[in-house]
């Protein structure tokens, strides 16, 4: 039964080691900047004017809404209950499955933003101000997206809300509905 054990944990260590290295293979491919070639036109018709950064808080809609439940935790209180069921992985499923499909209403700061998707625009969204630090939550958003995701700087503080969609192996996985500049980096 002990060598049983230890068979299945090498195996858990083994396939965190493979996710882990898939995820920093992909957060290494984190843009914080602007596309390469991107159209200026397609700026102006927003009105963003070059070398002005935009102050408007007025969230931008997509369709479809996120759903009217709503989950009545902030992103730090979610780590914080993750923290806790951290060895008790079957509660952990649990609270994670109880969580989907529920409307998120989330702060935090921008770490990066990445279009490795097709037709899809993602934002790495962290707790804290340095770049690729960990909790953080992963929030996609349709390419429409594009210009106001790449406007964004590392370090500025979001409003994120959109759509819980579960649990990757290291970040939450959220449908971005709206996002909302609060503050902009001070770099």
């Amino acid at each position: 039964m002990a060598k049983s054990s230890v068979t299945i944990r090498a195996a858990w260590i083994s396939f965190g080691a493979v996710i882990a290295a898939a995820l920093i293979g992909l957060l290494g491919n984190i843009r914080t900047s602007e596309p390469p070639n991107p159209d200026p036109r397609a700026a102006l018709a927003l009105g963003h004017v070059p070398g002005q950064l935009s102050t408007d808080a007025s969230p931008v809609k997509t369709s479809p809404s996120p759903p009217a439940i709503a989950l009545e935790m902030t992103m730090q209180q979610y780590f914080d209950k993750l923290d806790v069921l951290r060895q008790r992985y079957l509660e952990r499923d649990d609270f994670v499955s109880s969580l989907e499909g529920k409307r998120i209403l989330w702060r935090g700061f921008v770490g990066g933003v990445t279009g490795r998707a097709p037709e899809r625009v993602s934002l790495f969204m962290t707790l804290k101000k340095d770049k690729g630090e960990l909790p953080a939550a992963l929030v996609t958003f349709e390419s429409t997206w594009e210009t106001k995701l790449y406007s964004m700087h590392e370090g500025d503080l979001v409003q994120v809300e959109g759509e819980y969609m579960g649990e990757t192996p290291m970040m939450p996985s959220i449908r971005g509905a709206t996002l909302t500049l609060l503050q902009a980096s001070q770099k």
